[in-house]
Protein backbone atom coordinates (compact mmCIF):
# COMPACT_ATOMS: atom_id res chain seq x y z
CA UNK A 1 0.00 0.00 0.00
CA UNK A 2 1.40 3.51 -0.99
CA UNK A 3 3.03 5.12 2.24
CA UNK A 4 0.04 8.49 1.93
CA UNK A 5 -2.65 6.20 0.73
CA UNK A 6 -2.53 4.62 4.74
CA UNK A 7 -3.39 8.37 6.50
CA UNK A 8 -5.84 9.09 4.13
CA UNK A 9 -7.93 5.72 4.74
CA UNK A 10 -7.22 6.29 8.78
CA UNK A 11 -8.57 9.71 7.93
CA UNK A 12 -11.90 8.78 6.13
CA UNK A 13 -11.88 5.88 8.74
CA UNK A 14 -11.87 7.71 11.53
CA UNK A 15 -14.28 10.26 10.25
CA UNK A 16 -16.98 7.53 9.52
CA UNK A 17 -16.68 6.20 12.94
CA UNK A 18 -16.92 9.56 14.06
CA UNK A 19 -20.15 10.66 12.15
CA UNK A 20 -21.60 7.03 12.82
CA UNK A 21 -21.41 6.13 16.93
CA UNK A 22 -23.27 8.98 18.30
CA UNK A 23 -26.09 8.46 15.40
CA UNK A 24 -26.43 5.06 15.93
CA UNK A 25 -26.49 5.43 19.84
CA UNK A 26 -29.61 7.43 18.79
CA UNK A 27 -31.40 5.31 16.79
CA UNK A 28 -30.61 2.32 19.30
CA UNK A 29 -33.02 3.90 21.93
CA UNK A 30 -35.98 1.54 21.10
CA UNK A 31 -34.37 -2.05 21.31
CA UNK A 32 -32.16 -0.73 24.04
CA UNK A 33 -35.19 -0.12 26.01
CA UNK A 34 -36.95 -3.40 25.12
CA UNK A 35 -33.97 -5.34 26.27
CA UNK A 36 -34.08 -3.64 29.35
CA UNK A 37 -37.68 -3.53 29.76
CA UNK A 38 -38.16 0.14 30.14
CA UNK A 39 -39.74 3.20 28.28
CA UNK A 40 -37.71 4.73 25.43
CA UNK A 41 -38.24 8.15 27.18
CA UNK A 42 -35.98 6.81 29.87
CA UNK A 43 -33.58 5.37 28.18
CA UNK A 44 -33.80 8.63 26.07
CA UNK A 45 -33.27 10.87 29.23
CA UNK A 46 -29.26 9.28 29.24
CA UNK A 47 -28.67 11.62 26.19
CA UNK A 48 -26.99 14.39 28.81
CA UNK A 49 -24.95 12.10 30.48
CA UNK A 50 -23.12 11.31 26.87
CA UNK A 51 -22.48 15.02 26.94
CA UNK A 52 -20.97 15.73 29.94
CA UNK A 53 -18.70 13.56 30.07
CA UNK A 54 -18.20 14.08 25.97
CA UNK A 55 -16.96 17.71 26.72
CA UNK A 56 -14.25 17.71 29.12
CA UNK A 57 -12.84 14.27 27.23
CA UNK A 58 -12.41 16.22 24.40
CA UNK A 59 -11.00 19.36 25.99
CA UNK A 60 -8.37 17.14 28.10
CA UNK A 61 -7.76 15.60 24.42
CA UNK A 62 -6.82 18.69 22.23
CA UNK A 63 -4.44 19.53 24.97
CA UNK A 64 -2.96 16.00 24.86
CA UNK A 65 -2.47 15.92 21.64
CA UNK A 66 -0.68 19.86 21.49
CA UNK A 67 1.94 18.37 23.78
CA UNK A 68 2.18 14.54 22.74
CA UNK A 69 0.78 14.19 19.17
CA UNK A 70 -2.32 12.63 18.25
CA UNK A 71 -1.95 9.32 17.12
CA UNK A 72 -1.61 7.77 20.25
CA UNK A 73 -4.88 10.23 21.53
CA UNK A 74 -6.85 8.85 18.27
CA UNK A 75 -5.77 5.01 18.98
CA UNK A 76 -6.48 5.51 23.15
CA UNK A 77 -10.31 6.87 22.27
CA UNK A 78 -10.83 3.86 19.34
CA UNK A 79 -9.90 1.23 22.26
CA UNK A 80 -12.40 3.15 24.68
CA UNK A 81 -14.98 3.37 22.29
CA UNK A 82 -14.83 -0.47 21.30
CA UNK A 83 -15.62 -1.56 25.03
CA UNK A 84 -17.81 0.90 25.39
CA UNK A 85 -20.36 -0.33 22.32
CA UNK A 86 -19.36 -3.66 23.36
CA UNK A 87 -20.52 -3.13 26.67
CA UNK A 88 -23.85 -1.84 25.65
CA UNK A 89 -24.65 -5.78 24.33
CA UNK A 90 -24.33 -6.93 28.29
CA UNK A 91 -27.98 -6.67 29.73
CA UNK A 92 -27.62 -3.54 31.87
CA UNK A 93 -29.68 -2.42 34.61
CA UNK A 94 -30.82 1.57 34.48
CA UNK A 95 -28.08 2.65 36.69
CA UNK A 96 -24.95 0.42 35.13
CA UNK A 97 -25.60 1.91 32.30
CA UNK A 98 -24.85 5.55 32.94
CA UNK A 99 -21.18 4.67 33.23
CA UNK A 100 -21.48 2.88 29.36
CA UNK A 101 -22.96 6.13 28.53
CA UNK A 102 -20.27 8.02 30.07
CA UNK A 103 -17.99 6.02 28.55
CA UNK A 104 -18.71 6.12 25.20
CA UNK A 105 -19.25 9.83 25.47
CA UNK A 106 -15.46 10.19 26.73
CA UNK A 107 -14.47 8.09 24.15
CA UNK A 108 -16.15 10.16 21.37
CA UNK A 109 -14.73 13.31 22.95
CA UNK A 110 -10.94 11.43 22.87
CA UNK A 111 -11.80 10.42 19.15
CA UNK A 112 -12.50 13.81 18.08
CA UNK A 113 -9.46 15.05 19.51
CA UNK A 114 -6.96 13.04 17.81
CA UNK A 115 -9.74 12.49 14.64
CA UNK A 116 -8.47 16.42 14.36
CA UNK A 117 -5.28 16.22 14.53
CA UNK A 118 -5.05 13.53 11.92
CA UNK A 119 -7.40 15.23 9.48
CA UNK A 120 -5.19 18.36 9.36
CA UNK A 121 -2.15 16.58 9.29
CA UNK A 122 -2.72 14.84 6.88
CA UNK A 123 -5.03 16.88 4.82
CA UNK A 124 -2.73 20.30 5.43
CA UNK A 125 -1.51 20.43 1.70
CA UNK A 126 -4.99 21.77 0.97
CA UNK A 127 -5.25 25.42 0.65
CA UNK A 128 -5.79 25.84 4.23
CA UNK A 129 -6.83 24.56 8.03
CA UNK A 130 -10.95 24.45 6.98
CA UNK A 131 -10.01 23.07 3.40
CA UNK A 132 -8.21 20.39 5.78
CA UNK A 133 -11.21 19.68 7.98
CA UNK A 134 -13.68 20.12 5.23
CA UNK A 135 -11.99 17.16 3.67
CA UNK A 136 -11.53 15.16 6.92
CA UNK A 137 -15.93 15.99 7.80
CA UNK A 138 -16.87 14.93 4.50
CA UNK A 139 -15.63 11.03 6.32
CA UNK A 140 -18.08 12.48 8.97
CA UNK A 141 -20.83 13.03 7.17
CA UNK A 142 -20.51 10.28 4.93
CA UNK A 143 -20.42 8.10 8.96
CA UNK A 144 -23.84 10.26 9.44
CA UNK A 145 -25.48 9.56 6.08
CA UNK A 146 -24.39 5.75 6.15
CA UNK A 147 -25.96 5.06 9.77
CA UNK A 148 -29.87 4.44 9.29
CA UNK A 149 -28.68 2.01 6.70
CA UNK A 150 -26.21 0.29 9.03
CA UNK A 151 -28.62 0.51 11.68
CA UNK A 152 -31.56 -1.70 9.87
CA UNK A 153 -28.64 -3.87 8.86
CA UNK A 154 -27.65 -4.85 12.35
CA UNK A 155 -31.17 -4.69 13.48
CA UNK A 156 -32.59 -7.19 10.77
CA UNK A 157 -29.75 -9.88 10.53
CA UNK A 158 -27.91 -9.71 14.25
CA UNK A 159 -29.58 -10.19 17.75
CA UNK A 160 -28.87 -7.02 20.03
CA UNK A 161 -25.75 -8.25 21.92
CA UNK A 162 -24.21 -9.81 18.20
CA UNK A 163 -24.98 -5.72 16.69
CA UNK A 164 -23.25 -4.16 19.78
CA UNK A 165 -20.22 -6.69 19.15
CA UNK A 166 -20.19 -5.80 15.81
CA UNK A 167 -20.06 -2.30 16.11
CA UNK A 168 -17.55 -2.38 18.66
CA UNK A 169 -15.16 -4.49 16.44
CA UNK A 170 -15.73 -1.95 13.24
CA UNK A 171 -14.12 0.75 15.74
CA UNK A 172 -10.83 -1.23 15.41
CA UNK A 173 -10.68 -0.63 12.43
CA UNK A 174 -9.59 3.41 12.80
CA UNK A 175 -7.00 1.78 15.66
CA UNK A 176 -5.40 -0.70 13.52
CA UNK A 177 -5.20 1.46 10.32
CA UNK A 178 -3.38 4.42 13.10
CA UNK A 179 -1.57 2.04 14.60
CA UNK A 180 0.76 1.79 11.31
CA UNK A 181 0.12 5.37 10.52
CA UNK A 182 3.76 7.71 10.42
CA UNK A 183 3.72 10.19 13.08
CA UNK A 184 4.22 12.43 10.69
CA UNK A 185 0.69 12.30 9.18
CA UNK A 186 -0.12 14.31 11.98
CA UNK A 187 0.13 17.79 12.99
CA UNK A 188 3.61 18.04 14.91
CA UNK A 189 3.02 18.29 18.58
CA UNK A 190 4.98 21.27 20.52
CA UNK A 191 4.26 22.58 23.78
CA UNK A 192 0.92 24.40 23.93
CA UNK A 193 1.07 27.41 25.82
CA UNK A 194 -0.71 28.21 29.15
CA UNK A 195 -4.15 28.04 29.18
CA UNK A 196 -4.41 31.20 31.24
CA UNK A 197 -2.91 33.18 27.93
CA UNK A 198 -5.21 31.73 25.59
CA UNK A 199 -8.38 32.80 27.45
CA UNK A 200 -7.01 36.08 28.44
CA UNK A 201 -7.36 36.59 24.45
CA UNK A 202 -10.93 38.46 23.61
CA UNK A 203 -10.81 36.96 20.29
CA UNK A 204 -10.99 33.06 21.95
CA UNK A 205 -14.01 34.32 23.64
CA UNK A 206 -16.06 35.39 20.44
CA UNK A 207 -14.56 31.48 19.32
CA UNK A 208 -16.51 29.89 22.46
CA UNK A 209 -19.55 31.77 21.45
CA UNK A 210 -19.55 30.84 17.66
CA UNK A 211 -18.95 27.04 18.93
CA UNK A 212 -21.61 27.14 21.90
CA UNK A 213 -24.38 28.27 18.61
CA UNK A 214 -22.99 26.56 15.61
CA UNK A 215 -22.81 22.83 16.64
CA UNK A 216 -26.69 22.70 18.50
CA UNK A 217 -27.76 24.29 15.05
CA UNK A 218 -25.24 21.30 13.36
CA UNK A 219 -27.05 18.64 15.51
CA UNK A 220 -30.61 20.17 14.71
CA UNK A 221 -30.37 18.76 10.98
CA UNK A 222 -31.72 15.90 11.90
CA UNK A 223 -35.12 17.47 13.27
CA UNK A 224 -35.91 20.15 10.65
CA UNK A 225 -35.93 19.32 7.12
CA UNK A 226 -37.68 16.18 7.87
CA UNK A 227 -40.75 18.85 9.99
CA UNK A 228 -40.14 20.83 6.52
CA UNK A 229 -41.19 17.80 4.04
CA UNK A 230 -43.45 16.30 6.12
CA UNK A 231 -45.53 19.92 6.45
CA UNK A 232 -45.57 20.23 2.60
CA UNK A 233 -47.56 16.86 2.64
CA UNK A 234 -44.89 14.61 0.69
CA UNK A 235 -45.13 10.55 0.98
CA UNK A 236 -42.64 8.77 2.47
CA UNK A 237 -40.62 7.76 -0.69
CA UNK A 238 -40.81 11.70 -2.00
CA UNK A 239 -39.58 12.95 1.46
CA UNK A 240 -36.46 9.72 1.24
CA UNK A 241 -35.44 11.13 -1.82
CA UNK A 242 -35.55 14.89 -0.71
CA UNK A 243 -33.11 13.94 2.25
CA UNK A 244 -31.55 11.95 0.62
CA UNK A 245 -30.11 15.18 -1.98
CA UNK A 246 -30.11 17.48 1.24
CA UNK A 247 -27.64 15.21 2.83
CA UNK A 248 -25.72 14.84 -0.97
CA UNK A 249 -25.62 18.42 -1.07
CA UNK A 250 -24.04 18.73 2.58
CA UNK A 251 -21.46 16.30 1.97
CA UNK A 252 -20.46 17.83 -2.04
CA UNK A 253 -20.64 21.56 0.11
CA UNK A 254 -18.12 19.67 2.37
CA UNK A 255 -15.72 17.93 -0.45
CA UNK A 256 -15.92 21.39 -2.50
CA UNK A 257 -14.87 23.61 0.07
CA UNK A 258 -12.55 21.43 1.60
CA UNK A 259 -10.83 21.83 -2.64
CA UNK A 260 -10.75 25.26 -3.18
CA UNK A 261 -11.08 27.31 -0.27
CA UNK A 262 -8.11 29.88 0.59
CA UNK A 263 -6.04 30.29 3.93
CA UNK A 264 -7.83 33.99 5.20
CA UNK A 265 -10.91 33.15 3.46
CA UNK A 266 -12.51 31.05 6.41
CA UNK A 267 -14.78 33.88 7.92
CA UNK A 268 -15.76 35.66 4.72
CA UNK A 269 -16.68 31.94 3.56
CA UNK A 270 -18.71 31.30 6.58
CA UNK A 271 -20.76 34.91 6.18
CA UNK A 272 -20.79 34.31 2.83
CA UNK A 273 -22.71 30.66 3.99
CA UNK A 274 -24.67 32.40 6.93
CA UNK A 275 -26.26 35.02 4.62
CA UNK A 276 -27.12 32.30 1.80
CA UNK A 277 -29.05 30.48 4.89
CA UNK A 278 -30.97 33.65 6.08
CA UNK A 279 -31.89 34.65 2.68
CA UNK A 280 -33.45 30.96 2.27
CA UNK A 281 -34.78 30.28 5.45
CA UNK A 282 -36.89 33.46 5.51
CA UNK A 283 -38.85 32.69 1.70
CA UNK A 284 -39.20 29.25 3.02
CA UNK A 285 -40.81 30.74 6.00
CA UNK A 286 -42.61 32.87 4.17
CA UNK A 287 -44.25 31.40 1.46
CA UNK A 288 -43.49 27.75 0.81
CA UNK A 289 -44.49 25.20 -1.77
CA UNK A 290 -43.36 22.32 -3.06
CA UNK A 291 -40.66 24.01 -5.11
CA UNK A 292 -39.43 25.00 -1.58
CA UNK A 293 -37.70 21.35 -2.03
CA UNK A 294 -35.10 23.21 -3.57
CA UNK A 295 -34.48 25.85 -0.92
CA UNK A 296 -33.64 23.31 1.46
CA UNK A 297 -31.26 21.52 -1.19
CA UNK A 298 -29.16 24.69 -1.16
CA UNK A 299 -29.20 25.18 2.83
CA UNK A 300 -28.07 21.62 2.82
CA UNK A 301 -25.25 22.78 0.87
CA UNK A 302 -24.29 26.04 2.83
CA UNK A 303 -24.92 24.68 6.20
CA UNK A 304 -22.48 21.79 5.14
CA UNK A 305 -18.86 23.63 5.01
CA UNK A 306 -20.06 25.70 8.11
CA UNK A 307 -18.67 23.71 10.79
CA UNK A 308 -15.32 22.11 9.70
CA UNK A 309 -14.92 26.00 8.76
CA UNK A 310 -15.42 27.21 12.20
CA UNK A 311 -12.75 24.85 13.77
CA UNK A 312 -9.96 25.48 10.73
CA UNK A 313 -10.90 29.20 11.42
CA UNK A 314 -10.01 28.95 14.64
CA UNK A 315 -6.66 25.96 14.23
CA UNK A 316 -5.63 29.33 12.19
CA UNK A 317 -5.76 31.97 14.25
CA UNK A 318 -4.55 30.68 18.09
CA UNK A 319 -1.10 28.40 16.92
CA UNK A 320 0.23 28.56 20.33
CA UNK A 321 -2.07 25.75 21.67
CA UNK A 322 -4.47 25.30 18.24
CA UNK A 323 -5.70 21.55 18.95
CA UNK A 324 -6.39 22.91 22.73
CA UNK A 325 -8.41 26.18 21.35
CA UNK A 326 -10.33 24.00 18.60
CA UNK A 327 -11.50 21.17 21.21
CA UNK A 328 -12.38 23.89 23.69
CA UNK A 329 -14.75 25.30 21.07
CA UNK A 330 -15.91 22.01 20.35
CA UNK A 331 -16.67 21.45 23.67
CA UNK A 332 -18.53 24.43 24.15
CA UNK A 333 -20.66 23.84 21.25
CA UNK A 334 -21.39 20.05 23.31
CA UNK A 335 -21.97 22.27 26.12
CA UNK A 336 -24.49 24.02 23.79
CA UNK A 337 -26.12 21.13 22.51
CA UNK A 338 -26.36 20.01 26.11
CA UNK A 339 -28.50 22.88 26.89
CA UNK A 340 -30.50 23.07 23.68
CA UNK A 341 -32.16 19.95 24.59
CA UNK A 342 -35.13 21.66 25.62
CA UNK A 343 -35.64 23.15 22.83
CA UNK A 344 -35.26 20.47 20.44
CA UNK A 345 -38.12 18.79 22.49
CA UNK A 346 -39.86 21.69 22.07
CA UNK A 347 -39.35 21.36 18.05
CA UNK A 348 -40.21 18.03 18.46
CA UNK A 349 -43.79 18.42 20.25
CA UNK A 350 -45.04 20.34 16.85
CA UNK A 351 -44.38 23.83 16.66
CA UNK A 352 -45.48 25.45 13.88
CA UNK A 353 -43.47 25.22 10.74
CA UNK A 354 -43.09 28.90 10.69
CA UNK A 355 -41.83 28.89 14.21
CA UNK A 356 -39.04 26.41 13.29
CA UNK A 357 -37.46 27.99 10.61
CA UNK A 358 -37.51 31.71 11.93
CA UNK A 359 -35.62 29.56 15.07
CA UNK A 360 -33.34 28.21 13.18
CA UNK A 361 -32.78 31.60 10.69
CA UNK A 362 -32.69 33.42 14.33
CA UNK A 363 -29.93 31.12 15.40
CA UNK A 364 -27.71 31.67 12.34
CA UNK A 365 -28.12 35.30 12.15
CA UNK A 366 -26.93 35.21 15.70
CA UNK A 367 -23.59 33.51 14.46
CA UNK A 368 -23.26 36.19 12.61
CA UNK A 369 -21.67 38.95 14.58
CA UNK A 370 -18.76 36.80 16.51
CA UNK A 371 -17.87 35.28 12.90
CA UNK A 372 -16.84 38.60 11.97
CA UNK A 373 -15.39 39.79 14.61
CA UNK A 374 -12.56 36.38 13.98
CA UNK A 375 -12.71 36.78 10.37
CA UNK A 376 -11.40 40.74 10.79
CA UNK A 377 -8.95 39.29 13.68
CA UNK A 378 -7.52 36.36 10.66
Amino acid sequence: MPENLLPVLASIATGMFLGLMPNLLSRLRRPLAQRLGMEESAVGNLDPWFLIAFAPALALGGNAVDNWGGREVLFAGALLACVGLASLGVKLSLSSLIPVIMLLGAAWGILVAGGLALMAGEFWGANSPAGALNLGFFGVGLGVVLCPIFARLLGTRFTFRTGMLLVGLAGLIPAILVMFTLKSSYHEPMPAEELGPLLSQPYFWFALLVGFIALPLENGLAIWPNQFLASLGYGERATHGWLIGFWLAFLAARLGTGLILLEGWEGGWILILILLIAITMGNMAGAYGHASGWGLLLVGACQGPIWPCILGLVLALFPGAPFTATCLVYAAGAIGSLLAIPFLNWLRRGVSLRHSLLAWLGLNLLMAAPILVLALAN
